[in-house]
């Protein structure tokens, strides 16, 4: 039983250790990984700086996860595309076009969830998911935080209470 426990610990060990090369590796080619790990950490600190449920915070916080994981396997499955042939070809088009569009379609899921908060959570998870899931940068997050700043209802201090 030991050696079954001693075995399994260096297995996860080398997977942690594997996990990190990849997360260093993509960290220093793909900028739009760092770009969604910036959102995620405002994201989470958002989350636990305001007064949110549990649930509220995991629904904030799970899909940013999901979108990192995405990214993580687009520049895989593009490295793996490139390594078997450089030349253009319909097919490994399609697959890096996939592998992106996996990305986006995360991406999509957590918008679709932000729409659909609004009717189920306080004002400030909807304030902060909206924000959050669309990156601040959307037309649609920006009209609801101009619309509530000229109705009076929002402000960066506000949110953060």
């Amino acid at each position: 039983m030991r050696d079954i426990l001693r075995a399994e610990a260096r297995r996860f060990a080398k997977t942690v250790i594997w996990s990190w090369d990849g997360w260093v590796a993509a960290w220093a080619t793909e900028k739009t990984l760092r770009q969604w790990t910036v959102v995620n950490l405002l994201s989470a600190a958002l989350a636990f700086s305001l007064d949110l449920s549990a649930g509220e915070r995991g629904l904030i916080l799970a899909p940013g996860l999901l979108v990192l994981a995405a990214e993580l396997m687009n520049p895989g499955l593009e490295a793996v595309v490139d390594y078997i042939s450089k030349a253009d070809d319909p097919r490994a088009k399609k697959a890096k076009d996939c592998g992106c569009a996996a990305v986006y379609s995360v991406w999509a899921a957590i918008r679709a969830a932000s729409v659909a908060s609004k009717s189920r959570f306080s004002t400030r998870a909807r304030r902060s998911f909206t924000l959050i899931a669309a990156s601040g940068v959307t037309p649609q997050a920006l009209a609801w935080v101009r619309s509530s700043k000229r109705m009076g209802r929002f402000s960066a201090r506000a949110a953060l209470r």
